[in-house]
């Protein structure tokens, strides 16, 4: 008999940008200058390298565990799954990860919690 899954839920979120100290800082030139853009930098943390105070709120009230991983710091399974899809949500169910949220539903939800919360409700059954 196995052992039940926990009803903590992982979630993966991958940044449509590369970590490392030049990463960052190429991304954060490429914003200023309008030549990149992550939805999902805009959703967790804008401009604040802490994060968002509402997007801090929702994380721990929750009860869901977000991982953000950048683009080139994926396993190679998850980037099998998210390759052409980031930025993007993913969760792993049985040892298979999957993309819950797309690109274009990160970008719909205008960097708006309250929108986020909402497509990722549906998604999972309920938050």
């Amino acid at each position: 008999m196995g052992v039940p899954e926990s009803p903590t839920k992982i979630l993966y979120g991958v940044y449509d940008a590369d970590g490392g100290a030049w990463g960052e800082l190429k991304y954060i030139l490429g914003k200023a200058s309008g030549l990149a853009h992550c939805s999902l930098c805009d959703l967790t943390h804008g401009w604040s390298l802490k994060g968002k105070k509402d997007w801090l709120n929702f994380a721990n009230q929750s009860g869901l565990e977000f991982k953000f991983v950048h683009r080139n710091e994926q396993s190679n399974e998850l980037a099998k799954v998210t390759s052409s899809r980031i930025p993007c949500i993913a969760q792993k169910v049985k040892g298979s990860y999957s993309v819950i949220v797309t690109p274009d539903e990160l970008q719909a939800c205008e960097a708006d919690i309250g929108k986020f919360k909402i497509v990722l409700a549906s998604k999972l059954g309920g938050v």
